[in-house]
């Protein structure tokens, strides 16, 4: 590609990379030749984006128990109820996100299965 004389070009890194130096050019004449002036700069791996970022607990559930004790980034944790009582919710697994919040919002929730019965008996347990 031809560029005329004064044409001005900025740079950008990719994302996930910070830059470092100065990212523009221009093109100019410099002792009767044209050449480009600039850019000087680095693209730096962003390491802030590779730290791990940790889910605060995710909570347990009232008659039931959470499987997993790691809260760090990419971690999931499990649901299971005790005899019973059967999951509600959207997933019977919680996933830790990169902006430290748990997937899906709120745990499931252990209700009573339909046996025609209640025993009254109302559980919480953990399980590490």
């Amino acid at each position: 590609m031809v560029y005329p004389i004064d044409t001005h070009l900025t740079y950008r890194c990719l994302p996930g990379y910070e830059m470092e130096g100065f990212p523009d050019a221009q093109c100019t004449i410099f002792q009767a030749e044209v050449k480009w002036f600039g850019p000087d700069f680095k693209c730096k791996v962003d390491l802030a984006l590779f730290a791990a970022k940790t889910c605060d607990p995710p909570g347990d559930i009232l008659n039931g128990i959470r499987k997993g004790g790691c809260f760090d980034y990419g971690c999931k944790v499990e649901y299971e109820c005790q005899d019973g009582f059967e999951i509600e919710g959207e997933s019977r697994f919680r996933h830790c996100q990169a902006d430290g919040t748990w997937s899906p919002r709120e745990p499931p929730v252990c209700s009573r299965e339909s046996l025609g019965f209640n025993w009254g008996l109302d559980i919480l347990r953990e399980e590490r």
